[in-house]
């Protein structure tokens, strides 16, 4: 079941060389009025040589607003733009890659265009990628009778990533995802939620 005031952002990612190792490792959320936030501790995983993390950042409110830059594990984050619901309704996605091939734990830290309200996370770790920060996305911003849906086929040796965020006055959300395997669905703050989900199910199409 999906519902209203959901922005989702569906990142597939292709051109994988090897058997695609997708695997949520952490989330978190921060309730105070900040631009910049900064998670620490956030679990990432084995090390290995050819890993990046994969860190959704997920903004339940003030839509107007981008991601402007972000680390991970003290390395540069490529932003990959998601969607976002602006309006009464709000809510904006980004995914940030970074090749982080050392460590079991880092700091997550995202820096928004403007303050907002709180912020959520949650963490993959992705091992096998060719080069992930090019993804194929697909978002919908739009709901029909409490439904949205982005849909794209995730590749031979590939993965997808989806996420969602949103504020509105409905009060608790939460949401099903269809081809997905859930990993979080939370109430960060009152009308406010976030959820993410992933597969490693070539052929699925979302």
């Amino acid at each position: 079941r999906a519902t209203p005031w959901l922005d989702p952002a569906l990142s597939f990612l292709p051109n994988l060389v090897t058997t695609v190792s997708l695997t949520w490792t952490d989330d978190a959320v921060d309730t105070t009025n900040q631009t910049t936030y900064s998670f620490a501790s956030i679990a990432f995983g084995a090390a290995n040589a050819g890993r990046y993390i994969v860190v959704a950042a997920e903004n339940a409110g003030n839509g107007a607003v981008t991601v402007s830059n972000a680390t991970i594990g003290g390395v540069t984050a490529t932003v990959i733009t998601g969607g976002t619901v602006s309006g009464t309704l709000q809510g904006t996605v980004a995914l940030l890659v970074a090749a982080v091939p050392t460590g079991t734990t880092g700091t997550v830290a995202i820096t928004w265009s403007a303050g907002i309200g709180r912020c959520a996370i949650d963490v993959w770790s992705l091992i096998g990628a060719a080069d992930p920060t090019a993804p194929t996305i697909a978002s919908d911003s739009i709901f029909v009778t409490t439904t949205l849906e982005a849909s794209l086929e995730i590749p031979t040796n590939g993965a997808g990533i989806g996420a969602v965020a949103a504020e509105g006055d409905a009060g608790t959300v939460t949401w099903t995802w269809t081809n997905l395997d859930e990993r979080s669905d939370r109430v960060i703050e009152t009308n406010s939620c976030a959820s993410a989900a992933d597969s490693s199910t070539a052929g699925t199409s979302t």
